[in-house]
């Protein structure tokens, strides 16, 4: 039943949100942030993240916007962030937050308190002052537990890690949050559970399914601006049939790259393969590549996804061995079985055709710019977990 709410629309419209980040998260929370500016929302964040734990932004494409969305709307002590939250300030809390390491200091016990203070001032004896000053201010965590921030407010949990698989800290985010949202998905939600299995385990199903159902699929996207700035790059001469770059991080990797350089040999086709680029050379050469390949590492989504087509060339890709409900509705052309059996056709296919291939690819572009930009999953996690509390069993 929808709960009777003349204030609804407008809520819904322009939610106040509260975005809690981890340091140890800043490269995926300056995603975040940069998804809820470019969505216009009205937002805050906490707490703020020391200079010396943003040397990981450097990998961005723009390291001095991820750094200025890292400090936008800040809330500045605990104490103004307990205030805003007992207020009922906010519409709905975002926590990125994998380990819980935000929290970890108030679960402390008072022995592990003091062994920790101990530790953090022998560790703050080599920083100076304004290091130890804003050390300090970050470890002091949040002033509430996660079910007591759940209690309070509608909390979104937002995991974007490779690993399939929920650490302890994480099975207790799900149970006390009302959405988690999660990059790599598993198709049995059980295997969720499986690092750390409740015994005994055939009870525990049964507790797990509603719980499971909470979870929710989310893509790794891609930043807005770092789209429509290599959207500019793209080329009209695509002299490359088929472009690959990366590392072998994963069993599907050197299996590929083995049919790959039989491919070089076997075939006429102009395949490019690098181990790794300057960013500058390898957007340029997917820029004129026809097809780039782009295959599943650490965890099946990855940035080459979108860069592929942010950069006007097709991505091929292993099929998914995880659930992936935002590339659903590709063209079935994209993706090749994991067994290879189908990689060449797929191929012969996309580079004889080239009405499909801008067919294909006009669909492919469709679904990152409508659904996988940042600010468009920003969006729908915000609306989607707010609906989700206006609806009342």
């Amino acid at each position: 039943m929808v709960m009777s709410d003349p204030d609804q629309s407008k809520r819904l419209s322009r939610p106040k949100i509260l975005f809690l980040r981890s340091s140890t998260q800043a490269t995926f929370a300056a995603f975040i942030t940069g998804g809820l500016h470019y969505a216009s929302f009205d937002f805050m964040q906490y707490p703020p993240i020391p200079d010396n734990r943003l040397d990981k932004l450097n990998k961005l494409y723009d390291q001095a916007e991820a750094r200025e969305h890292l400090q936008r709307n800040l809330i500045a002590t605990k104490k103004e962030l307990k205030k805003k939250i007992d207020q009922h300030f906010f519409d709905i809390i975002l926590l990125l937050d994998y380990n819980a390491s935000l929290f970890s200091y108030m679960q402390m016990n008072r022995l592990k308190k003091i062994r920790n203070l101990f530790g953090q001032v022998k560790f703050f004896f080599r920083k100076n002052t304004s290091e130890i000053l804003e050390e300090l201010n970050y470890i002091q965590g949040i002033p509430f537990t996660p079910s007591a921030l759940s209690n309070k407010i509608p909390l979104a949990v937002i995991d974007l890690d490779d690993w399939i698989c929920l650490p302890p800290s994480g099975q207790e985010l799900l149970q006390v949050c009302s959405s988690y949202y999660k990059r790599e998905l598993p198709f049995n939600r059980f295997f969720l559970y499986y690092q750390e299995r409740p015994a005994p385990w055939r009870l525990w199903r049964e507790k797990l399914s509603p719980i499971c159902e909470k979870v929710i699929n989310i893509p790794l996207g891609i930043e807005n601006k770092k789209y429509y700035s290599l959207k500019k790059i793209r080329s009209d001469k695509q002299n490359i049939d088929i472009f690959y770059c990366g590392a072998a991080t994963s069993t599907v990797r050197i299996k590929f790259l083995e049919y790959l350089h039989e491919l070089t040999q076997a075939t006429d086709w102009n395949i490019v393969i690098a181990d790794s680029l300057p960013f500058v050379e390898y957007c340029k050469t997917i820029a004129r590549s026809k097809i780039t390949l782009s295959i599943s590492g650490g965890g099946w989504d990855c940035f080459r996804h979108y860069e592929a087509v942010a950069l006007g060339s097709i991505p091929l890709m292993d099929k998914p061995n995880v659930d992936t409900f935002w590339w659903n509705k590709a063209p079935e052309e994209l993706f090749f079985a994991s067994t290879f059996k189908d990689f060449r056709l797929k191929i012969d296919q996309l580079l004889t055709d080239a009405t499909l291939r801008k067919r294909c690819f006009s669909q492919v572009e469709s679904i990152v710019e409508s659904y996988m930009l940042h600010s468009k999953i920003v969006q729908y996690i915000v609306y989607s977990s707010l609906n989700k509390q206006s609806v009342v069993s």
